[in-house]
């Protein structure tokens, strides 16, 4: 929560309180320098009545649009993405292992996602330690290979696969996966994920 927030918390009751405060001193002085008086107000009873309900739906219009930009606002149509990562690690042969990293990507929100961009970053521990940076080279189940582009979008409660695969040697004990999905729109969404490289009964 940021310095404006936490304000805004501690305060909005004194604030309002304060505000009501004034609005009341400030009728209590009209009617002490004559500004409004009990028969001004019988006078014009219809046209306060009139200027009451006018206000009223003023004040209804208003909290409701406030109610819209504080809580629904940048929610009900901002794109919500889930996203899960799962690594299999499998043994090669003594000197190396296959670790593939599966990433399911969920749309759960109300809107159509578009403009797909998987990323990953990998990361293996060792005591030779190295980064393979903004790997794009996934491999998606049943890909067409016509050479043809198609349309990278996610309509709501719709998933989508992809998964990439290394050969690991056993002298990195650990790799960590940096997945990142973005949309064309700037938005984005991260998963990490870390898988031991040393497999039970094996040193």
């Amino acid at each position: 929560m940021n310095w404006s927030a936490r304000w805004a918390r501690l305060y909005s009751p004194l604030i309002v309180a304060l505000s009501m405060t004034v609005a009341v001193l400030l009728i209590a002085v009209a009617f002490r320098v004559g500004l409004i008086s009990a028969g001004l107000l019988v006078a014009n009873k219809d046209f306060i009545d009139v200027s009451t309900k006018l206000l009223g739906a003023l004040v209804l219009t208003l909290g409701a649009i406030a109610s819209y930009f504080r809580f629904f606002k940048g929610r009900t149509l901002s794109p919500r993405l889930k996203i899960e990562a799962l690594v299999d690690v499998i043994p090669i042969d003594s000197s190396r292992n296959l670790h593939v990293l599966s990433v399911e990507v969920t749309n759960v929100g109300t809107v159509a996602i578009w403009g797909l961009q998987p990323r990953i970053e990998i990361r293996y521990h060792g005591d030779d330690s190295r980064t393979e940076e903004d790997v794009g080279d996934w491999w998606t189940p049943l890909d067409h290979r016509d050479g043809k582009a198609r349309l990278r979008m996610l309509d709501t409660e719709e998933s989508s696969q992809f998964a990439v695969h290394r050969d690991v040697p056993v002298t990195v004990w650990a790799v960590t996966f940096f997945t990142r999905v973005s949309l064309s729109s700037g938005h984005s969404w991260h998963r990490v994920t870390t898988a031991s490289n040393r497999l039970e009964g094996k040193q």
